[in-house]
């Protein structure tokens, strides 16, 4: 009997019968199809038991794996003086699958493998986005924290809310928005610091950075396209480990722009703009902190929870010229797109000298509504990432990634994460 003829007779013997209510004396017959079907034995050949179709518990216990109901004993998971109180981890295995349980779901994104991750740290924060996206009041929307340390890659904080126990959020690429600038910027100077002193549209390198000027930088991405593509696309791959061209990777661009981009007005309608300003291309939060955490240590680094040590390459760029760039990414935060921030931390005592960063926001097209919220904040030790996802309003509402970086000043004092 062929697999065709098996399923015939099968189909004969269900006839009218509804799938999830088939006469126990059919289910004898139709088991036995299944196994011919499968594995070209009778069930019989393949699991000797009595022909009588039956279903105990006993035989259910017997047919699952003893680890299924093995527990391993809780351990404290929050510290000593856990924000949340004791809060324990219970690592379950389920068919020969561990998976780590909380007692506190803040405390949900921290995974078995993650030995550098300050749970604490992260449960507040945690607390803080769920806190935020309530006042945005969109049910749908999400956010997420990453923390690393710019000397090993070591990830301090994998904060994300809601936590759907799959992935985290923060590794869902996203519309980054502006905060992809800062490669473009680095790329430039690194093929030629004389890019500092060029000026486009009758605006500067530094006032590009301060006030993230879209116009800017798209005259500029056309003019290391058409002069130093090649140079242009060394850069991006060596120093931030992003290709050129890719539909699949973390590229910079999904594909070349033809012709019509350089003979065309740098519009949002022109392919060239859109990539510039990070509206085309999206990345995950992961990505683009570890560009800044590059930036920051002027090392290579690669982001990791479970080894705090490694060795890595220095960048390309000249020291000198990496200095520049980082000093004219201060104005962001002392004077420009993210200056709430700088003005929180001198209210905070905290010193602005030496932190820089980033905002981001990419918006839908034809509204006044935001698709995505960023901030990158880098100081000497730590790069700081917050993206907030979904439908966020404008800025004037106090509702972006700055105005939730603002709330967690104290979050972060108190575990030394800022001065």
């Amino acid at each position: 009997m062929g697999r065709k003829d098996i399923v015939t007779k099968a189909n004969s013997e269900i006839k009218e019968d509804k799938i999830f209510n088939i006469p126990n004396d059919k289910k004898v017959f139709l088991r036995n199809f299944a196994a011919y079907y499968y594995r070209g034995k009778s069930y019989y050949q393949l699991r000797p038991e009595s022909p009588r179709f039956e279903n105990t518990l006993t035989k259910v216990i017997q047919r699952i794996s003893f680890d299924s109901l093995f527990t391993i004993p809780k351990v404290l998971i929050s510290g000593a003086n856990g924000p949340f109180g004791e809060v324990h981890a219970f690592n379950q295995q389920i068919n020969n699958e561990s998976f780590f349980k909380y007692s506190n779901s803040y405390y949900g994104t921290i995974t078995k493998e993650d030995k550098t991750v300050n749970a604490d740290l992260t449960a507040l924060l945690s607390y803080s986005i769920e806190k935020h996206l309530k006042k945005i009041g969109i049910s749908s929307n999400t956010g997420s924290i990453l923390i690393v340390d710019n000397n090993t890659g070591a990830i301090i904080s994998n904060a994300c809310s809601p936590y759907s126990g799959e992935k985290n959020e923060m590794e869902i690429p996203y519309f980054v928005g502006s905060v992809k600038k800062a490669i473009l910027a680095y790329a430039a100077l690194a093929i030629d610091p004389a890019y500092f002193h060029k000026k486009f549209n009758g605006k500067s390198f530094s006032y590009f950075l301060e006030w993230s000027d879209d116009n800017y930088a798209a005259a500029l991405l056309k003019d290391l396209m058409l002069n130093h593509k090649n140079e242009f696309m060394e850069i991006l791959f060596q120093d931030f480990s992003v290709p050129f061209t890719s539909n699949v990777a973390d590229a910079y661009f999904e594909e070349l722009p033809d012709a019509t981009c350089y003979s065309n007005p740098l519009d949002y309608k022109n392919y060239l703009f859109r990539i510039s300003i990070g509206q085309e291309k999206p990345y995950s939060l992961t990505d683009v902190v570890k560009w800044y955490a590059r930036i920051a240590s002027g090392k290579k680094l690669l982001l990791n929870s479970s080894v705090d040590k490694f060795e890595f390459d220095d960048m390309s760029i000249n020291k000198e010229v990496l200095n520049l760039l980082k000093l004219n990414l201060e104005l962001v935060i002392k004077s420009g797109t993210a200056s709430i921030v700088g003005n929180a931390f001198k209210n905070s005592n905290i010193s602005l000298d030496g932190i820089f960063g980033k905002t981001g926001t990419a918006q839908y097209e034809n509204e006044k509504i935001n698709r995505s919220s960023s901030l990158i904040l880098c100081t000497e030790k730590y790069t700081i990432g917050i993206a907030i996802k979904g439908r966020i309003p404008s800025n004037n509402d106090n509702l972006a990634a700055k105005n939730l970086m603002v709330s967690i000043i104290p979050i972060l004092k108190q575990h030394g994460i800022l001065p």
